[in-house]
């Protein structure tokens, strides 16, 4: 039986505001053009992990640092929604999330995202709360700031703790210091190339599988996921078809999902499996939140697949 104060999923990273701007086609130089639709939503890589951690059933809490001003308040109001607690009082009133515009190009199936970081303020490794941590199935961490994600992985591996991260556009250097503190590495494929450097993504996924605790994997969007428990071979999980709508957040969501997967106990390859079904779900709604799927509905995807196969192979 768990303990009532016990946590699931505690994320350290980013939390922002997404403006969502559907558009016919990417706009060109001076020109005018009528948006097909515009929405406003919580988003931010540790948000929406949490957020489909959460409507997969998991106890999850933010312990980022958020503000008083309105777009934190979007934030706290799009955790409330799905379940998520954060901590509170903030720590820096003049706190703010990221502000991302994010034009999606249904021509292409293409997104661009222009972020504003202005109010982002870091959350110093002193300010981490132990008793938090001690709490916690699992540790969420990016790259938001890379000594909160140090301090916050030695307080998850003093209390036993997973952790897993998402580092996207950080110092090459840094990541690998902190790679050997990371159980379950998961990374988008450019990132994999630049640590590893090797273009070939199940060739990245052995060469930091080495460097990784336990498990590294490599996500590549339609084309799959490369992936390896330390000591074994690499596998491959093909992607999900899916109609999609807007990729933004998929990564996001795979990692939400991978870890309720883990913390259920799944084997890697079983995890992986949920992970992408879970990830193509998302996609299919405008936005990293708006799709983000129950658990059922990535189970049927999952037999869908399997019963597609069998169909072909008979």
């Amino acid at each position: 039986m768990h303990d009532s104060s016990q946590l699931d999923l505690v994320g350290i990273g980013v939390a922002a505001v997404d403006e969502l701007l559907e558009l016919d086609r990417f706009p060109t130089v001076d020109a005018k053009q009528t948006m097909r639709s515009h929405a406003v939503q919580t988003g931010g890589t540790c948000i929406n992990c949490l957020t489909a951690a959460a409507r997969l059933g998991l106890r999850c809490h933010y312990a980022g640092l958020l503000g008083v001003d309105a777009p934190s308040k979007v934030v706290h109001r799009g955790m409330a929604d799905r379940g998520v607690t954060w901590t509170d009082p903030p720590l820096d009133p003049d706190a703010g999330p990221s502000h991302a515009f994010i034009l999606i190009d249904r021509e292409k199936g293409t997104r661009t995202i222009l972020m504003d970081r202005s109010r982002v303020r870091p959350l110093c490794p002193e300010h981490l709360d132990e008793q938090l941590i001690r709490r916690a199935r699992a540790i969420y961490v990016d790259g938001l700031d890379l000594a909160a994600s140090r301090r916050a992985a030695e307080l998850a591996r003093r209390h036993g703790a997973e952790v897993v991260c998402d580092f996207e556009e950080n110092d090459p250097d840094e990541i690998r210091r902190l790679l050997p503190l990371i159980d379950h590495v998961i990374l988008p494929a450019h990132f994999a190339t630049l640590l590893s450097g090797e273009a070939d993504p199940a060739r990245a996924a052995s060469i930091l599988g080495d460097a990784a605790r336990r498990r590294t994997i490599v996500t590549c969007g339609d084309e799959g996921a490369w992936y390896v428990e330390r000591g074994a071979n690499v596998r491959h999980q093909p992607a999900f078809d899916v109609d999609v709508v807007d990729t933004t957040g998929c990564g996001d969501a795979f990692r939400g999902a991978y870890v309720a997967a883990m913390l259920g106990g799944d084997t890697i390859d079983a995890c992986v499996e949920f992970a992408s079904a879970a990830a193509a779900l998302s996609a299919r709604r405008l936005g990293a939140t708006a799709g983000h799927p129950e658990h059922q509905e990535v189970v049927a995807l999952i037999e869908r697949a399997v019963g597609a196969v069998g169909d072909r192979l008979s």
